[in-house]
């Protein structure tokens, strides 16, 4: 009975891991956005270790927050002018901020993608020695201490980076991606 259960579960976390459509059918089935409408496009590609388990928190001005994970887009349509894109993860400090003008009836690309200086700012807690619990919490501020001098003051600190990408680039990595499911909170 527990085999089956267990079974159970690790269907049910893979369909929620895959998210919706794959690009391609988006890309096919979504009408070019109106003369008073942009489409932004936020993707995340799976190329990369770092914060491979973890969703990055995506918000565009208001609108419902969305779990972006690796291997997933998100298009949201918004009116001409200027918009917010945040992107951050509950437990780093830091996030980053992008302000984009919008264009009515385009279209453009941002990947989302961990940043190296936050590893980086990570470091200097493989120098604490762990062998109590005392240095294992000892360990743990120092990572903290790491990520919040990192990010302090910046725009774009954070576990996360979003960046415009060109047509052409942004097209050949979305090949593959699915779309993101908007979390159930």
């Amino acid at each position: 009975m527990r085999a089956i259960a267990s079974l159970g579960a690790v269907i049910a976390l893979a369909g929620c891991a895959t998210g919706g459509a794959a690009y391609h059918e988006f890309a096919a089935s979504a009408a070019a956005p109106a003369a008073d409408a942009s489409r932004l496009l936020l993707f995340r590609s799976a190329d990369t270790p770092q914060y491979s388990v973890r969703a990055a928190t995506l918000r565009v001005d208001d609108a419902e927050p969305v779990d972006l994970r690796p291997g997933m887009f998100h298009a949201i349509t918004v009116a001409p002018g200027a918009h917010r894109i945040v992107v951050d993860m509950w437990d780093v400090p830091g996030r980053c901020e992008l302000v984009v003008e919008a264009q009515g009836g385009s279209e453009r690309y941002f990947e989302v993608s961990p940043r190296a200086a936050n590893a980086m700012a990570m470091l200097p807690m493989a120098l604490v020695p762990v062998q109590s619990i005392g240095g294992l919490f000892a360990s743990g501020a120092v990572m903290m201490g790491g990520l919040t001098a990192e990010s302090a003051g910046k725009v774009c600190g954070g576990a996360f980076q979003v960046i415009e990408q060109p047509t052409q680039q942004a097209l050949s990595r979305l090949g593959s991606l699915r779309a993101a499911a908007l979390p159930s909170r």
